[in-house]
């Protein structure tokens, strides 16, 4: 009987690409049947352009181990030119993602990242960024599905996160659409230093942390805000009671709009808990432009 070592080899390669369509996992239970197969799966064809990767369980972890296992057996492997990861993925998956932004071509063409990860993971992917900046990113996001209220500590990692900012924001700031970082804390970027602009971003999510005593400093920080974001559509923030202040002044301040056209909260508690209903729509209907006002209750303005 025909097995599938005896086809050429064009055809096998067709076959793997059909079998890692949806996710690219399903290729680790190829690659650990012979030196061959693990060969084929690390053949640059299998990893430029999309990249999907969907680890459902830890059980899936010796899978990534196959495919960072295959993909070092490829010595060519550096000239990959991936343009779209999205990863869904245990802590384990983390080495698979730094291996993949380490051996990307000079010629850099990766321009979306999509990452939903356990949030006690967020500093080592942040890291992985830091070591192998990109320059052409239009979308980028890292968060926790589960744990929605999670901020990084500003006061233990103010090093990492402000390196963060300079060495892969900023890198992207002409480009950027999409910044969907809803744990990283909005006065790293937001600040009196920085003078950076992203034109292009539409869609932001941060955690609301300005570090702001007074009336004036609340005024201070959101037009920094909207200088930093001129072109704001879509804001998210991850609001704690701490930051309430800071957050109601933004609902209040009329003339930093026609500006954000949605507005979304989330916290570690329900937002319901520290905001009431009549605030929203009161909001809602006072600031010129803000249509969609979600913070439990999602409340549309209807125009």
């Amino acid at each position: 009987m025909p097995s599938l070592l005896g086809l050429p080899i064009e055809l096998q390669l067709i076959i793997l690409d059909h079998v890692k369509a949806e996710n690219h996992i399903n290729l680790a239970p190829i690659a650990q049947t012979c030196w061959h197969f693990s060969s084929l799966i690390a053949d640059n064809c299998h990893w430029n352009k999309t990249i999907t990767i969907s680890q459902s369980s830890l059980k899936e972890s010796l899978a990534i181990n196959y495919l960072i296992n295959a993909l070092k057996i490829n010595k060519s492997y550096k000239k990959i030119r991936t343009t779209n990861i999205t990863a869904l993925m245990q802590i384990s998956g983390v080495p698979l993602i730094t291996h993949i932004l380490e051996n990307q071509a000079k010629s850099n063409l990766l321009n979306r990242i999509c990452l939903y990860m356990p949030s006690n993971c967020h500093e080592n992917l942040y890291k992985a960024l830091i070591n192998n900046p990109l320059t052409e990113l239009e979308v980028l996001s890292i968060h926790d599905p589960l744990n929605e209220g999670y901020v990084i500590p500003m006061t233990e990692k103010q090093d990492m996160l402000t390196e963060f900012v300079s060495k892969v924001l900023v890198s992207s700031c002409l480009t950027l659409r999409s910044i969907y970082l809803p744990a990283l804390p909005s006065n790293t970027i937001i600040t009196d230093e920085n003078q950076y602009v992203f034109p292009k971003a539409t869609s932001v999510s941060l955690a609301l942390t300005g570090e702001c005593q007074s009336i004036h400093d609340f005024h201070t920080f959101w037009r920094k805000f909207k200088f930093v974001f001129p072109s704001l559509e879509k804001l998210h923030l991850t609001l704690s009671e701490s930051e309430l202040s800071l957050f109601r002044h933004l609902l209040t301040d009329a003339s930093l709009f026609p500006w954000v056209k949605e507005l979304h909260v989330k916290s570690k508690q329900s937002p319901k808990e520290f905001l009431l209903l009549e605030e929203i729509k009161s909001s809602l209907f006072r600031l010129d432009g803000l249509e969609r006002f979600n913070a439990g209750w999602d409340v549309i303005k209807l125009l």
